[in-house]
């Protein structure tokens, strides 16, 4: 085995160490199964504690180096995703905590912990440019990255103790999300399967709907009005009108919902005809 492991500390999924109360469990409950013995359970009290190999040339392993190389990528479009939420001209709800007092000052336009997040992503936006192969193998610099870029800090009471990119990653995300279109697994065994970001799923106004499905504007108008659908997200245009945006996977249904439509009302009129 490689000498150094992961600065972080990560282990391998079901690996163990011969000490371990779980070290050759998984495959005796697996050979049991396929013995067709009876009544047999296996409830593993370890997820593995045999550590990580680091990456070559590098104080962590394949998968922090991974991680902090995607958050470092991703940082630039989330601080500009915070301060789209920060733009105080915005009606949304920035700071769902609420206290009593008799104070006349208003209230801040835009949360404390938007801002705190904010803070720490414009720190990391100052990596974004660096090259991560270089540091991954200074002891001080990956440290700090590590903690800056992928430590998870839970809320309590609706309060962090700190944040780190990770954090904001999980909390408002690079762009909007639609949690009832698509869901895709990723890397990070820890993590749960998340909604595809917009840039797979764009939001798009009827015009550009159009322009991609290679129709008419009035063919998507009438799919919107088929299938009573609303706008996820109504804004002003250039000239003050206001632009009605779907997601494209909506306007697609839509789209194979009028397609199937039309070629059940085809048969129907063809065996009327025969």
């Amino acid at each position: 085995m490689h000498e150094r492991h992961c600065l972080r500390g990560c282990t391998v999924k079901d690996v163990h160490y011969a000490t371990c109360p779980d070290f050759g469990m998984q495959q005796a409950y697996e050979d049991a199964l396929a013995a067709g013995v009876p009544g047999i359970s296996y409830d593993p009290k370890c997820r593995g504690c045999a550590p990580r190999e680091c990456r070559d040339g590098s104080l962590v392993c394949d998968r922090c180096f991974g991680r902090m190389r995607g958050l470092l990528r991703d940082v630039p479009d989330l601080l500009a995703r915070l301060r789209s939420l920060a733009d105080p001209m915005k009606a949304a709800v920035l700071d769902p905590v609420r206290v009593s007092t008799s104070s006349v000052e208003p209230a801040a336009p835009v949360g404390a912990d938007l801002l705190d997040a904010m803070r720490v992503v414009e720190v990391a936006v100052s990596w974004s440019h660096d090259d991560l192969t270089r540091v991954s193998n200074n002891l001080d610099e990956i440290t700090y990255l590590g903690g800056l870029l992928l430590d998870r800090h839970p809320e309590d009471n609706g309060l962090r103790e700190a944040w780190s990119v990770q954090d904001v990653m999980d909390k408002w995300g690079v762009e909007r999300r639609d949690t009832g279109v698509y869901v895709f697994p990723t890397d990070d065994e820890d993590d749960e399967p998340r909604s595809i970001p917009e840039w797979f799923n764009p939001l798009l106004t009827v015009a550009q709907h159009a322009d991609r499905l290679k129709v008419s504007q009035r063919a998507v108008q009438k799919w919107v009005k088929d299938e009573g659908l609303e706008p996820a997200v109504r804004m002003r245009g250039p000239r003050g009108s206001v632009l009605s945006c779907f997601y494209a996977t909506v306007i697609d249904a839509a789209a194979a919902a009028a397609k199937q439509r039309g070629e059940a009302s085809k048969f129907g009129a063809e065996a009327k005809t025969a």
